[in-house]
């Protein structure tokens, strides 16, 4: 424990900032968040990092690590097993460091379980796409290059071109059946349009319902092993998949490699908005998870001021003709420039009452919209927009991963203060605008939400559950603060929910609508009869009264 001290004192001493952008930290989820949802933090099939090393219900996916291993090394057979233990060896103190609890493994069971579970995700997760890699072959064959629809290899043809160095793939049991290399697919399809099958039966299927069953029984352990990738207790830093990497293809250049992983958690995440564009993908990242937290985070650049205070009053007539006679978009686009970010945190000041339900804003007039995806401003999941009554909200998929999810997101956060509270200021707010079954429902007429679960109180259910036994001060430091402000401001006016009780509750049925408008009328026309006959009554007196003063006059 004394060294651990001593070996963050000395990276702090480097430099708080550059500190803060290299600790790589994977704790154990602390008792006090797992006992409200302990199925939430662990594998389903898959076992990364010590945490869940040697689980026996997770040993599934255990041989085809040694499969990868064996792939790795049959790709450049220049490269022996003991190049590659000897540079993640290197590296072992910096590894045990990124796990803040002890660990009871020896030196050679971790190394291997590093070793195993870097090559485990060079490979399934297309880390190897496009890789020139060299085979010392007999026969002089030339440069190939790794690609992500490639045949597939036979593990009995690569154990027995395997060198001497390579025996240890032979030493724990694998079976010399043919199985397939084939790609984790997240989609559920791989590249050539058909599902492949994770764990190769024994002998062919006589039946067409077995091979039904077969691609379903596929399926579930390629979505089940995707969502493990993502769990903050489920991870090995980034540095040592690099480091095998390093060694593979001879270079100090892992650019390709970043790229391909992050490919692969868009293919993960792809039904959520992401602000992170091809050109900008990341390059520096500790491990999977912080990777998906990154592609989840904010965009500060394009949305500085992504809320709004109440405009003034004539300003709120020209927004109330913008909206129902859809006058130009782009003079709107305009308009919303000129609002100044230091007016809205003047404002700010102070502490909110409570943040409300998604009813209660609507019955304030507040109007919810899906933020729709503009290629010259993208967005992503977290870019929520109060502007003008109408609050943008980014379109939310949720399934029966979503709350497991959002809960690893969370618990990374809290557990790495120097990547802020976006995340779980985002989770707060979306669980108290949903927080009853009503709510759910209002977001998914607007389009803001879609969903796979049994009903819309299952979902309230799942995002109220979030925040529990997390610490999160509303009134505190995040970025949706000055929205929340708008929001709540809003919502105080009387006069705007006196106009929305009536137009929800008057003037939303049509017939009711146009009887309204032809009383209206009607009674400005009165109005109008009766001045004009006042101005009768009145002119003829004064034409009799000037016409009796002349006569006299005369």
């Amino acid at each position: 424990m004394t060294e651990k001290i001593h070996y963050y004192f000395s990276i702090a001493n480097c430099g708080i900032q550059k500190s803060r952008m290299s600790l790589c930290f994977i704790p154990e989820v602390t008792e006090q968040i797992r006992m409200l949802g302990r199925a939430a933090y662990e594998p389903s099939v898959l076992a990364i990092g010590p945490y869940h090393h040697g689980n026996p219900c997770l040993q599934t996916f255990q041989k085809k690590k040694w499969s990868c291993l064996s792939y790795i090394l049959f790709l450049n057979r220049n490269v022996k097993l003991h190049n590659y233990l000897s540079k993640i060896a290197e590296l072992e103190t910096k590894a045990r460091n990124c796990y803040l609890d002890e660990m009871e493994m020896d030196s050679s069971e971790f190394l291997q379980m590093l070793l195993l579970d870097g090559c485990f995700i060079l490979v399934h997760l297309r880390g190897l796409d496009g890789m020139p890699c060299y085979q010392d072959l007999a026969d002089g064959n030339p440069e190939i290059t790794v690609k992500s629809n490639s045949t597939e290899l036979d593990r009995e043809n690569i154990n027995s071109s395997a060198t001497s160095s390579e025996v240890i793939v032979d030493q724990h049991d694998v079976k010399h059946e043919s199985t397939t290399m084939g790609q984790l697919d997240p989609v559920g399809e791989s590249s050539n349009g058909k599902v492949k099958d994770m764990m190769h039966a024994n002998g062919s299927m006589d039946s067409e319902q077995g091979q039904i069953s077969q691609e379903k029984d596929a399926r579930w352990y390629v979505n089940y092993a995707c969502h493990d990738f993502l769990l903050l207790q489920n991870q090995i830093s980034f540095f040592v998949i690099k480091a095998i990497y390093e060694v593979l293809v001879g270079m100090q250049d892992s650019s390709r490699l970043a790229e391909n992983i992050a490919i692969f958690i868009e293919s993960i995440i792809y039904l959520y908005p992401k602000a992170i564009q091809e050109t900008d993908r990341p390059k520096d990242f500790q491990h999977l998870l912080h990777l998906c937290h990154m592609y989840l985070s904010p965009n500060q650049l394009q949305e500085q001021h992504h809320s709004e205070l109440k405009p003034p009053y004539f300003q709120g007539f020209l927004n109330f003709g913008r909206r129902y006679f859809e006058v130009s978009q782009h003079q709107e686009e305009k308009e919303k420039d000129f609002i100044v970010h230091d007016t809205l945190t003047s404002h700010c000041t102070g502490k909110l009452s409570r943040w409300r339900c998604a009813a209660q804003y609507h019955e304030a007039g507040i109007e919810f919209k899906r933020r729709e995806l503009q290629e010259h401003r993208p967005h992503s999941l977290l870019d929520i927009r109060f502007h003008n009554g109408v609050l943008e909200v980014p379109f939310l998929f949720i399934d029966d991963v979503t709350g497991s999810r959002f809960r690893n997101l969370i618990a990374f956060e809290k557990t790495s203060l120097h990547l802020g509270n976006d995340f779980t200021a985002y989770a707060a707010f979306i669980a108290q605008l949903i927080s009853s079954p009503k709510d759910v429902s209002l977001l998914v007429k607007r389009g803001i939400i879609v969903h796979q679960m049994r009903s819309d109180e299952h979902v309230s259910v799942i995002f109220t559950g979030l925040l529990k036994n997390i610490d999160f001060d509303r009134n505190g430091l995040h970025y949706l603060r000055s929205t929340c402000f708008a929001l709540e401001e809003h919502y105080q006016n009387r006069i705007n929910r006196w106009m929305a009780w009536l137009w929800q509750n008057h003037f939303s049925n049509p017939w009711l609508s146009m009887a309204v408008l032809t009383a209206i009328i009607v009674l400005v026309c009165t109005i109008l009869q009766l001045i004009f006959a006042l101005l009768v009554y009145i002119n003829p007196l004064q034409d009799d009264s000037s016409s009796n003063f002349n006569k006299t006059k005369q």
